[in-house]
């Protein structure tokens, strides 16, 4: 297949044609490639590229000049090749290429010591790596010709276009170890793993130069696993039967030898070759870096003495995204004239995006210290109890007076004596009771009795008090669900202050009836002799009942963790999908109280809900009780800190701290027996022992034999009955 010829309509960069590079013009040599134009960007190669440029960068610094070589073509043959003798390997090639008695001389044989001496010229002297004392311990020294090739062909094979020798596509890289140039595609359809009709673990499979293209990474090469150019491969064969069938086994032997010593020096050889290419690119990279940054600076420099303001020139840092500029080794007045049209707009560009980023810093610590200010003048405690209710943040910084003052493009954020905040906060607690009302008509037209919405009135406001009005809410993600019991749990899920815009509005799905856990608060008033569509949240609570799922199967010990009705509907309204409709059993009285007895009240020392109620800073963000309290102590100077006076946590959808409590009601030693004697002292008590206990406890504490009447068997479980 013939390569294909391409357009010279591509033009190589300023830097590569300053420095003359060769293989711009059809090359006619064709030992290893055709005739085929090199102005395609992708067959240039790189390595070559630095290498000229970087030799010819060291002969314009000497001194020397150019000299009078009309006399030249009339010279001696033995004085052209002691001149040529002097000469780079890629001035050979551009020579090579001057005219037709030049390209027939240095094809010619008696050139090649020529060619391999051109390979001992140092290609960079001035490079700050080479060793004056040894110049060929440079990383950049030419790798020098081996002996089994001509060193015509292993100048092409360092120096030559990237083009592929196969199909003549550019972009092929150079493959040291195979010695051509090939893509890809043409690697693939043309290397071998195995020679077809010998086994592979014949010996004729270590005599074979191998490529480690496409088979794993450098640090698992096996040369085992490497693979053979299919035409080499049977050259090699047909070797190695020859001298098989000329000299037998010994012969064979011998072949094979020789041909292992030469694919070790073979390898030597393409490590050396990789590492040259390697070094050679990565300073040439380096070098174009170094301009990179230099005209990055240059027009930074430009931009800043025009006005601009150095925070958006420096956003402007890839030179290279400008057309203009890229690859250019310095900027010029003309090239700055070219670039400017397409550099001031992305300055433009950087300068809106900073105004933009400052200005929502500035709006968002105004809408903190707003939010704050209001938040601690529109908090609402709890009569009687420890916690208060902060008023939804995110329904606040809508009121249009506050939003106004949030919005105001102002440097410094306005204080809290500010005459604007302290009449909008004036107003603010109407604008939250407007809200309340709305979301407690949303609420209650949520549930499936809901009158018509036109006519609700405080009485229809009190459904939201029975214990079968059970809500679904949403926190952050549709993932996080929550089950909330009535208006005082709901208001509390609903003022969560990190919610994202999508979970924000209780009408944008963040709130839904839970029909299941429903279903099972009706269930468990039905048990208790109460009238489902009546009975009241606070009643609920106030039968102080603790129930156990039939379902769950106990845990260790046959212990059972006792439930109150609200943990009830939590896990029936969240786990009957997973293990079906749960059956309630209910505690008889007296294991019940047992059960109160060892309940830990509601621990939210560990949560972050508490906030100082002498200063702002917990606001709009709240803190742990630890932090908050010391806090109160360094700040306020005040000693021992009263919860509820001096800090306070808000109810919200975190859920407080408690020690787990199990009754042992199977298994081997159910907890079913109470102390007669420590009834008479302290009936109002309830404690319950295992047998075994409850014997060690009258003999140690009350001190007397041990006697059937003095501890009492007692029920502890009633009967189950099934949500419907």
């Amino acid at each position: 297949m013939a390569p294909s010829t391409t357009s010279a309509a591509f033009s190589l960069d300023e830097d590569l044609e300053e420095a003359a590079l060769p293989f711009t013009v059809p090359d006619p040599m064709d030992e290893l490639f055709s005739e085929v134009s090199v102005r395609d960007r992708e067959s240039i190669n790189y390595v070559s590229a630095e290498t000229w440029k970087s030799f010819r960068i060291a002969q314009a610094k000497s001194k020397s000049g150019p000299q009078d070589l009309s006399m030249f073509p009339a010279m001696q043959l033995d004085i052209v090749l002691e001149i040529l003798g002097y000469l780079h390997p890629l001035e050979l090639l551009q020579v090579s290429r001057a005219n037709k008695a030049f390209r027939e001389l240095l094809y010619a044989p008696i050139t090649d010591l020529t060619w391999r001496n051109s390979f001992l010229v140092e290609n960079d002297r001035d490079s700050p790596d080479t060793d004056s004392a040894n110049p060929d311990s440079s990383p950049y020294q030419i790798p020098l010709c081996p002996p089994h090739m001509s060193g015509r062909r292993w100048a092409r094979l360092l120096f030559g276009p990237q083009i592929c020798q196969e199909c003549g596509q550019s972009g092929a890289e150079v493959e040291h170890l195979l010695f051509r140039f090939a893509c890809f595609p043409c690697l693939e359809k043309n290397l071998e793993d195995v020679v077809p009709g010998y086994p592979v673990n014949h010996e004729i499979h270590t005599a074979l130069h191998r490529t480690y293209h496409g088979v794993g990474s450098d640090d698992d090469l096996d040369p085992e696993r490497g693979r053979f150019w299919r035409t080499d491969g049977l050259a090699v064969v047909a070797q190695y039967e020859a001298s098989l069938v000329d000299g037998g086994a010994e012969a064979a032997l011998r072949f094979i030898e020789e041909r292992r010593e030469l694919v070790s020096k073979r390898c030597d050889v393409a490590m050396k070759c990789d590492s040259w290419a390697w070094e050679t690119r990565t300073k040439h990279r380096k070098d174009y870096s170094k301009k990179y940054d230099g005209v990055g600076k240059s027009v930074m420099k430009r931009l800043i003495s025009e006005g601009f303001d150095e925070r958006d020139v420096e956003a402007f840092y890839y030179v290279s995204d400008c057309d203009v500029l890229y690859r250019m080794p310095r900027l010029t007045s003309k090239l700055w004239h070219r670039a400017r049209p397409y550099v001031v707009p992305r300055i433009l560009q950087a300068q809106t995006e900073r105004l933009a980023r400052e200005r929502a810093v500035r709006v968002e610590r105004r809408k903190q210290l707003i939010l704050a200010a209001a938040l601690m003048a529109l908090r609402t405690p709890v009569p009687g109890l420890r916690h208060g209710y902060y008023p939804p943040p995110h329904t606040i910084d809508t009121f249009p007076p506050l939003a106004q003052l949030i919005q105001e493009d102002l440097d410094e954020p306005p204080t809290h004596h500010d005459p604007r905040l302290v009449a909008a906060l004036a107003e603010a607690p109407s604008f939250v009771d407007a809200w309340v009302v709305e979301t407690q008509k949303l609420l209650v037209s949520l549930l499936p009795d809901a009158p018509p919405e036109p006519g609700l009135s405080d009485a229809d406001f009190s459904l939201l008090e029975r214990a079968t009005s059970v809500f679904r809410t949403r926190r952050h993600s549709p993932r996080i669900v929550y089950t909330v019991i009535g208006w005082d749990q709901a208001r509390a899920h609903l003022h969560c202050f990190h919610q994202p815009p999508e979970w924000r509005l209780p009408g944008d799905g963040l709130v839904e009836f839970n029909s299941r856990g429903s279903a099972v608060a009706a269930e468990l008033a039905v048990l208790l002799g109460l009238d489902p569509k009546t009975v009241t949240a606070a009643e609920m609570d106030a039968t102080e009942v603790r129930f156990v799922c039939g379902v769950c199967p106990p845990e260790s010990h046959g212990r059972r963790r006792p439930l109150t009705w609200r943990d009830c509907v939590e896990h029936g309204g969240s786990n009957a999908a997973s293990h079906g409709p749960p059956s309630w059993i209910v505690l008889s009285p007296l294991a019940a109280a047992d059960v109160r007895r060892r309940e830990e009240p509601d621990d939210y020392s560990h949560a972050h809900v508490w906030s100082c109620t002498l200063c702002n800073d917990y606001l709009p963000s709240l803190g742990y009780h630890k932090d908050v309290k010391e806090h109160i102590v360094l700040k306020h100077a005040i000693a021992q800190p009263i919860e509820g006076e001096h800090l306070i946590h808000f109810k919200g959808p975190e859920s407080p701290r408690r020690r787990r409590v199990f009754l042992s009601a199977e298994g081997a030693h159910p907890a079913r027996f109470r102390c007669n004697r420590c009834t008479q002292a302290a009936p109002q008590v309830v404690k319950l022992f295992p047998r075994r206990a409850i014997q060690a406890h009258v003999q140690d504490r009350h001190l007397v034999d041990l006697s059937d009447d003095d501890w009492t068997e007692v029920e502890l479980l009633m009967l189950p009955v099934t949500a419907g």
